[in-house]
């Protein structure tokens, strides 16, 4: 099945979001160390951090509707969401999918902001968001994006112990050696595609290798952010 942009649903989330300029949110691709970065300057600054990734996988699962968010109930109802994740047979459709799946993530974020003080300043450790329609709906100054190389990024997922429980659940799926290396080539396809975007958004990206600290991460994209967060 071909998936689609809802342009009504990304609609309705920028007249929401486009509003509120005390938004601010890093996306980047896996491995990148977003979460840990997100989670310091939240603690240093006194920010509401909202991680898409638990609502995602999470508390959004339960609003997922047919109607509505078709991409995510297709993903969540299937017998096995990751071996259904990994079942586009090229990137391309795949990409649509992740398209499609980012509107509707924005639609339902931008019903719990909503439901918040407008003056409370709100971090999002954003995930694999992609760029393109995540600016549709923020300005570009209201994100970062914390880019690792592909190479590191694999060896993370290949080597960190902290990733090993992903990498058991693909290989307990049919057929895992070749699950895990669609895996790690759609990560790949990821990474490029979200800094491609990010350039072509005009979104600032922090380059981040195996020797940079998280205090230097975290103070690089403070900086950023810094005259919205002061």
């Amino acid at each position: 099945m071909k998936y689609h942009l809802n342009e009504y649903l990304l609609t309705e989330a920028g007249e929401i979001l486009s509003n509120r300029k005390n938004i601010y949110w890093i996306l980047g691709g896996g491995c990148a160390g977003k979460s840990t970065i997100s989670k310091r300057i939240s603690e240093k600054y006194g920010l509401l951090l909202y991680d898409m990734d638990e609502y995602i996988y999470g508390k959004y699962i339960s609003r997922y509707s047919e109607e509505l968010y078709p991409a995510n109930t297709a993903w969540f109802t299937a017998d096995n969401p990751m071996d259904w994740a990994l079942s586009f047979p090229t990137w391309e459709e795949n990409n649509d999918f992740y398209i499609a799946a980012t509107a509707e993530h924005l639609h339902l974020f931008s019903e719990d902001i909503k439901k918040t003080d407008q003056h409370q300043s709100i971090l999002v450790d954003g995930g694999i968001t992609n760029p393109a329609i995540l600016a549709k709906v923020l300005s570009p100054q209201q994100i970062c994006c914390i880019k690792i190389d592909n190479q590191l990024s694999n060896k993370i997922w290949e080597e960190s112990p902290e990733r090993q429980p992903m990498k058991e659940m693909i290989l307990q799926l049919p057929c895992p050696q070749d699950k895990w290396k669609k895996f790690l080539s759609i990560n790949e396809s990821m990474n490029q595609q979200i800094e491609a975007e990010c350039r072509e958004s005009n979104i600032k990206i922090f380059f981040r290798d195996d020797k940079t600290t998280v205090e230097e991460m975290a103070q690089k994209v403070s900086n950023h952010f810094l005259k919205g967060i002061l």
